[in-house]
């Protein structure tokens, strides 16, 4: 069950801590992978739209890690209808470190404190439901944040996934500069491949350094003409 806390004190909390996923250090180094890996861009464009017979209100990239011989990546961008692509990163032996759902929608508000308002009821009711969460799940918090420079909502969630084992859940949602249409980003990471150090490194692993680089290209109008930022 959601704890009902009221929405201005939780988008005021900073994020709880994290206990270390593991006494020592996980045997893969994902930071150094990180650092020696190369971004591949991820383009949710018109010939994106062809392609998987769709149409998406927001066009975006974002630049996928990239390392080869020391990181796999798997991905799924379902034609028509469904999430907007899923993406998995996993070592050599196939273990998977992230998983990685993207979704887009809409938040319709007057002011920018009303429209983070409801992107945060939108994580907190729906998208965070859909990971189906045990009852012994511990939410760490929300917060407001910035991503690439444009206003975000952060949620951060603890639980025992029962094939995966111990995982870090991060749901951001990014609102484009035409202030309605909004990224969502469900970052899955698995906590005893990992290592984490805190919730706020969670930011800097395969799927964060993902989002970090989101860059907002174009938006529908209410006609359904793209419109450029």
């Amino acid at each position: 069950m959601l704890r009902k806390i009221a929405l201005a004190i939780v988008l005021a909390l900073p994020l709880g801590t994290m206990a270390t996923a593991q006494d020592t250090a996980p045997d893969y180094d994902w930071r150094a992978v990180i650092g020696q890996s190369v971004k591949v861009q991820m383009k949710i464009n018109a010939e994106f739209e062809v392609s998987k017979e769709r149409v998406v209100p927001v066009h975006f990239t974002m630049g996928v890690p990239f390392s080869k011989g020391k990181l796999l990546t798997r991905t799924r961008f379902p034609k028509q209808t469904g999430n907007l692509g899923e993406m998995q990163f996993l070592s050599l032996d196939k273990t998977l470190l992230e998983y990685v759902t993207i979704l887009v929608g809409k938040v319709d508000a007057e002011t920018a404190d009303e429209r983070l308002k409801r992107l945060f009821a939108l994580i907190d009711e729906q998208v965070y439901p859909s990971l189906t969460p045990p009852p012994t799940a511990k939410i760490l918090g929300g917060r407001i944040t910035k991503i690439a420079g444009h206003p975000a909502v952060e949620f951060v969630s603890l639980f025992t996934h029962p094939e995966q084992g111990p995982v870090a859940a991060r749901i951001v949602g990014v609102i484009a500069p035409n202030q309605t249409d909004v990224v969502i980003f469900v970052q899955q990471t698995m906590r005893d491949e990992m290592g984490l150090a805190g919730p706020d490194e969670l930011a800097k692993t395969f799927a964060g350094v993902m989002l970090s680089s989101l860059t907002f290209q174009a938006y529908r109008d209410a006609s359904g003409v793209l419109v450029g930022f």
